[in-house]
């Protein structure tokens, strides 16, 4: 193989690479769903490789009924701490909140719809928004933590995303942290302050 074709391959894979690392990374923007949300950080106590069920609130505002959800992330996570799962929760009665955090995953008495593809409903805005229910699990001792989620999804005149300023912390094992809480709240609180 010449040398010529060798740097061209190589130059070829370097564009490829950084073209999917942007896609994996793009930065936020303004969609329909950009009204904001609070600020938050949960801290659950919990064993190693206990699935938890932390909620996260999505304000919907008037206008959003084309929007459809593609995907959930945690943003810049620590090691150990893992996404298992991540649902859409149609909440309870006339409220769109399911659960603020449990110990298990799936949440009791919650209707949970998948991610992909759902569609923010009349219902949603009506309630001024919906509630994502992450699965998140440890699998080390001691702190791990993400300082917010990012919700991917699209509607006719585009694709968004959209970061979440609402982060969690999980501390194994339980018996440990129980009683004091998680040590890293005011990491979480830092790292939110530099989202985009």
């Amino acid at each position: 193989m010449s040398k010529r074709l060798f740097v061209s391959g190589v130059a070829a894979a370097v564009v490829v690479g950084a073209a999917l690392l942007l896609s994996i990374h793009r930065a936020p923007s303004a969609g329909p769903l950009a009204a904001g949300s609070d600020t938050t950080i949960t801290g659950i106590a919990l064993d190693e490789n206990q699935v938890a069920s932390v909620g996260v609130f999505v304000p919907v505002p008037a206008g959003s009924e084309g929007v459809v959800l593609d995907r959930v992330q945690l943003v810049d996570p620590t090691s150990g701490i893992h996404l298992v799962d991540a649902r859409v929760s149609t909440g309870r009665g006339q409220s769109f909140v399911c659960v603020g955090s449990a110990l298990r995953f799936p949440p009791p008495d919650c209707r949970l719809f998948p991610v992909e593809g759902w569609r923010v409903s009349a219902q949603a805005m009506a309630a001024g928004g919906f509630q994502l229910v992450l699965g998140l699990k440890t699998t080390q001792t001691g702190a791990a933590w993400y300082p917010g989620v990012a919700l991917e999804y699209h509607d006719t005149n585009g694709s968004y995303k959209e970061i979440l300023r609402q982060g969690g912390e999980l501390c194994a094992p339980r018996d440990r942290y129980l009683a004091s809480g998680c040590p890293d709240r005011d990491k979480v609180a830092a790292a939110q302050s530099r989202l985009g």
